[in-house]
């Protein structure tokens, strides 16, 4: 009865409004002010809900539509008075904030699907003012200087926003800020309002605070393509100067429209601006934007200072939409999926959280309100949403799935708490095309723009799903959130492994997606089945100093009844172990371990070992997946990493000249990393609901122009050739840095290593509605943008350096390059392939693949003017790329003194036929001339150095043969010692013995007799004479002594006595002149039988020869021995005289 009172008077005064909005623009200040033009919008939204709880869509989409109009109307009756109020009284700052009621007013206007669709930023068109522009201060902040940091971010914003009204004749401006704080700030922290909201936080496009002394724009992207953001050093904002408002008004450029120069500077052809947008100017780029596509908006009489909104993201609510028909347990999925939902309402969920749970078939329920979930450990809430998710046989009998109705239900759930704004929706259900049409997404992106919500979907096809619904992944896309798939092919009755860690990670990536600090996967293995024998898997993981929050280890089964694990056991690098396995956690299909000490500082960065023991199972039900997750919390490093495309609209095309590109931007404390590992992995089921073969690819940071367009700028990207099929298509990368190759951030002091770490991200998804496939091979190589040139004037050469293309793109190698030149700058980038004006230098082949330094070096023969060159890169079936970035190279003509008033150098090397002139320039065939005679010289040279070593080293061999050879490894080369009797009376009460006089030894004999002492002074040696330190010389060579040159004293010796040496010229070269002796022993041994160890014939107890040789000698007249005893048995020896006398008589041992 009431809703048939109220609804006339509705429709009346919204009929009224319309008829409002259509009068002239003269008179809308005066009409919108008017009593009866303002409608109880409270009250009206109120009445909208009431219909929709009772199901009649057509009156609530009818109702919509009127509504829409009177919001637009209230926002130009906004707009219209903050100008009257800024006009009158000039109070810029008391408009820069806003109460919480015409916060939410406004934000009821701007929250629709063309926003979502333009990430946030939306241009009124009444006014031609940008909105919804995100500025993000980082956490790193601190809070107690707010209101600095504020005024300073407030001063630069309007610094920028008037350079873009100025620089665009007055028909842009940037009418207003969304400045977030850090969600720590409170509002005792800054004086300023500060509004805390939980809806969706658009993607941030400006960055105050980054590291660096000069701003910059990041771009991905290419020519007229949106940046990503706008990183500000906060000591820039300090400047507050016009040059200030300059550079950043060309940073906005830059992020809007995407253009690579400033808007008031020339063009200059070698400029990244001329070579990326194809010659075309900064301001062509600009006004072929949206922004000037429309006919001219109202613009600003006066510039106005741009409204700033002081605001902080809270935590949102959370609703989990979970389908439960009897479909959802084919295969025995139920079990994962339950247990899946569990596992991320008791352990994975932060304590804040608020959850509420919705369950749905044909129609739906609430089956627990929203509520805060609590500790991890013990929580009645928690539990209480876990149970109310119960086992398969509890699961509803429908068959139908009416995603709309449950979607319905999760909004009252939300209202019941206190608020529907910024909600957080996670749809689970089969996805079907049946369960989701067009009408319902037509209707829920209204609910989903007037309630602020993100809606994740994860869908689980059956095998008799044809056909999954688009609608429904494109609503999650239109409501800034995310679609996940689990794959459910599988060759056994029951599901795999997999299916559930699909689960997991979906609903793990769609907490990170929401929460700044939640779970990442930092490791990941996984073991197939065995049926044969016991396993034992080792292997280490590192947590390192970006994470260490909530770290969990967990070993996963797919049965809860039996994991097929033996033993499981962690060690750390203090060889600390632990081995004590929870088991309470195998009902959600996991392991772990007990009280491990992850969180600890001291373990922060520590490397972990484990060691898994694995038990076969006969039906391969032993598959296991090791994964480690981690968090970061605000006081620590945070590694950023974001996953993106070139298709990032919902269904995109792919042809031979716009394929896939992705790209992962990953940062650390808001600086670029380099030199990091990301490996991608691109997995895709086309139409057919079948899967399509993954690929797998490295990204790369090279800078080269195409894909790739700043070096160094943390932007990580490469070409997707192999995209072959429509389908949908999910990214995951894995990101790492190793010891031996480890990431690194550039700073003043140098580079600083990040040490080792690893990430695993997933859950990028891009659609591919239509794919122009070809039989033959049409992918060009990628476009050079890196080309220089360097002037080699001495060897009148051009040399050329660029980084290699690929065979596709930047796939492979390709086969040939073409370099064109001309003189006019003005013929380049006419068309997209060079025409009659470029002349063809040389095509030469390539020799590197897609991602090295490639050169090339051409001979000049005009001087003395500019000449600009472009490279293009050529594949094995004739496709050719763009043309290159111009480069301008100039030779000076060398000096030449026979050079006269016009006659040119070309001209110089024909004068005379034959004459040598240095100046010529050098044709290409002459270089083989010149590398024969190089290679003659070097041998010639080379042999002269042979022959000279060879001189010298025969030189030097033939001095060693006139030089002495040592007395002995224990004598110096001619140092014969003689032991005076003052040696050998080494206690003071001895005498020395008697000589040997009674026969005399030829002054060229050689005699070696052994020696010895009985108190071991010179102990008995029972090897040959040559092993003593003290026999005599055995090289003729050393027998030099004239036996008339020194006299003999046999009463004093005071000091040794050495004999002259006689000249080489008077020695005997015969063997038997110079050595006797030798002669005798040699024929001696010839005659024994090769035994002569001459200790058999010395007495080592009276220091006397026995006989010389164990062989009698004959008589020799040139050698007599006589050895005359002086000792008794008693009598031990000292030690042996030598020659000093002139007959070379030998001494006996001295008598102790």
């Amino acid at each position: 009865m009431i809703l048939s009172i109220i609804l006339p008077v509705i429709l009346q005064t919204v009929v009224c409004s319309a008829e409002l909005i259509t009068e002239p623009e003269a008179r809308f200040g005066e009409l919108v002010s008017s009593d009866s033009g303002i409608h109880d919008q409270a009250g009206l939204e109120t009445e909208l809900d009431n219909f929709v709880d009772q199901g009649d869509n057509e009156r609530w989409e009818e109702e919509s539509r009127k509504t829409s109009k009177i919001k637009e109307d209230r926002r130009h009756y906004k707009v219209k008075t903050i100008e009257e109020e800024k006009t009158t009284e000039g109070a810029a700052e008391e408009s820069s904030t806003w109460t919480n009621d015409e916060f939410n007013k406004i934000d009821e206007e701007k929250m629709n699907e063309e926003y979502r669709m333009n990430g946030g930023v939306h241009m009124n068109q009444k006014t031609g003012g940008l909105r919804n522009i995100v500025v993000k201060i980082p956490d790193s902040f601190d809070p107690r200087d707010c209101d600095q940091i504020l005024e300073n971010i407030q001063a630069g914003l309007g610094l920028m926003s008037r350079e873009v009204y100025q620089s665009l004749n007055k028909r842009v401006l940037l009418e207003e800020f969304q400045v977030y704080v850090p969600s720590t700030w409170t509002q005792d922290h800054c004086t300023q309002t500060i509004l805390e909201s939980s809806q969706l936080q658009y993607s941030t496009k400006i960055t105050p605070g980054s590291v660096g002394s000069q701003p910059y724009t990041q771009q991905r992207q290419g020519c007229g393509e949106p940046g990503d953001n706008i990183f500000i050093p906060y000591s820039y904002l300090l400047l507050n100067s016009t040059e200030t408002g300059r550079r950043l008004g060309n940073l906005w450029f830059r992020l809007r429209y995407g253009v690579f120069g400033d808007i008031d500077s020339d063009l200059d052809l070698v400029s990244r601006q001329y070579s990326q947008c194809l010659g075309k100017t900064v301001k062509d780029i600009i006004l072929q934007h949206e922004d000037f596509s429309k006919p001219k908006p109202i613009s600003y009489p006066n510039f106005t200072t741009p409204q700033i909104i002081i605001m902080k993201r809270i935590q949102p609510k959370f609703i989990i939409l979970l389908e439960n028909s009897v479909e959802m347990n084919h295969q025995d999925y139920w079990d994962y999926i339950r247990t899946a939902c569990k596992k991320f309402i008791l352990h994975d969920l932060p304590e804040d959280t608020e959850l509420g749970l919705v369950l749905f078939n044909d129609d739906a329920h609430i089956s627990h309100p929203v509520g805060r979930l609590g500790p991890r450990v013990i929580s009645s809430t928690r539990n209480g949403l876990a149970f109310s998710i119960r086992t398969k046989h509890n699961l509803s009998p429908r068959t139908g799935s009416c995603i709309k109705c449950g979607v319905m239900k999760g909004i009252e759930a939300l209202q019941i708490s206190g608020t529907s704004r910024g909600g957080v929706i996670i749809i689970i259900s089969r996805g079907d095309s049946s369960s989701f049409t067009i009408q319902d997404e037509i209707e829920l992106n209204q609910v989903s723009s007037k309630h602020q919500l993100q809606i994740f979907t994860i869908s689980i096809p059956q095998p008799s799903v044809s056909e999954l619904s688009i609608p429904l992944e494109r609503l999650s896309y239109t409501t800034g959130a995310q679609s996940y798939l689990v794959s459910t092919q599988s060759q056994e009755d029951k599901p795999s492994l997999s299916v559930y860690m699909n689960l997991v990670d979906s609903l793990r990536e769609i907490l990170s997606s929401v929460l700044p600090y939640s779970s990442q996967l930092i490791y990941e293995r996984r073991f197939e089945g065995s049926m044969d024998m016991e396993r034992e898997e080792k292997d280490s993981f590192i947590i390192d100093k970006s994470v260490g929050v909530n770290t969990q280890f967990n070993v996963y089964f797919p049965e809860i009844t039996e994991s097929y694990i033996k033993s499981l056991s962690l060690s750390d690098t203090r060889r600390t172990r632990y081995s004590t396995l929870m088991d309470t956690t195998a009902g959600l299909h996991y392991y772990t371990i007990y009280n491990v000490p992850w969180d600890i500082p001291e373990n922060i960065g520590m490397r972990w070992n484990y060691s898994l023991v694995r038990i076969p199972s006969p039906i391969l039900q032993c598959s296991h997946v090791i994964q480690v997750t981690s968090s970061s919390s605000s006081n620590h490093d945070k590694l950023d990493i974001k996953i993106s495309s070139n298709k990032d609209k919902f269904n995109a095309s792919v042809t031979p000249d716009t394929p896939v590109i992705l790209y992962t931007e990953l940062r650390y404390n808001q600086k670029p990393v380099h030199n990091a590992r990301i490996e991608a992995k691109i997995e895709g089921i086309n139409r057919a609901g079948l899967s399509i073969p993954p690929t797998n690819i490295i990204l790369v940071d090279p800078g080269s122009g195409d894909p790739d367009i700043y070096p160094g700028d943390g932007v990580y990207s490469r070409y997707l050739t192999s995209i072959q099929e429509e389908g949908r298509y999910t990214v995951s990368v894995h990101v790492s840095s190793t010891p031996s190759s480890p990431a690194y951030l550039e700073s003043g002091s140098g580079q600083e290593e990040l040490g080792e770490f690893s990430r695993i991200f997933s859950g990028y998804i891009f659609h591919i509605s239509s794919v122009q496939r070809s039989t033959v091979d049409i992918s060009p190589p990628s476009r050079i943008l890196d080309l220089t040139v360097q002037v080699l004037s001495s060897q009148g050469e051009f040399e050329f350096k660029w980084t290699a293309p690929g065979d596709n793109y930047d796939d492979g190698k390709p086969t040939s390059y073409k370099l064109f030149y001309t003189q006019d700058p003005n013929s380049f980038y006419k068309y997209s392939q060079p025409g009659s004006e470029l002349h063809l230098v040389q095509g030469f082949s390539g020799s590197k693949p897609s991602g090295e330094n490639e050169s090339h070096r051409i001979l000049v023969q005009d001087y003395n003017i500019n000449l600009y060159y472009c490279i293009l890169g050529v594949d094995n079936q004739g496709n050719t790329g763009e043309i290159s970035n111009i480069v301008v190279a100039y030779m000076p003509q060398p000096y030449s003194p026979l050079l006269h008033s016009g006659q040119s150098l070309r001209e110089q090397g024909q004068l005379r036929e034959g004459l040598f002139n240095p100046f010529q320039v050098i044709k290409e065939p002459n270089k083989i001339i010149m590398y024969a005679v190089v290679g003659v010289v070097t041998v010639v040279v080379f042999t002269f150095l042979v022959v000279m070593l060879i001189l010298v080293v025969s030189r030097k061999l033939n001095r060693r043969e006139d030089e002495p050879e040592p007395l002995d490894p224990g004598f110096k080369d001619n140092d014969l010692v003689r032991f005076s009797s003052i040696d050998l009376n080494i206690h003071g009460d001895t005498k020395p013995s008697q000589f040997i006089t009674d026969k005399t030894l030829s002054p060229y004999s050689e005699v070696e007799p052994s020696f010895c002492s009985a108190d071991k002074l010179f102990p008995c040696n029972t090897g040959s004479f040559n092993n003593h330190n003290y026999n005599q010389p055995h090289n003729h060579n050393l027998n030099t002594f004239v036996d008339t040159y020194s006299e003999h004293n046999s009463d004093q010796f005071k000091s040794p006595i050495y004999s002259k040496p006689i000249p080489k010229y008077q020695r005997s070269r015969t063997e038997s002149e110079q050595s006797p002796i030798k002669s005798i022993l040699k024929k001696s041994r010839e005659d024994g039988d090769g035994d002569s160890d001459p200790s058999r014939d010395w007495d080592s107890e009276t220091c006397n020869f026995n006989s010389f040789s164990r062989r009698e000698i004959k008589p020799n007249p040139l050698l007599t021995l006589d050895v005359t005893q002086h000792t008794t048995a008693a009598d031990t020896c000292r030690n042996l005289d030598v020659v000093s006398d002139s007959s070379f008589k030998i001494r006996n041992c001295t008598q102790v």
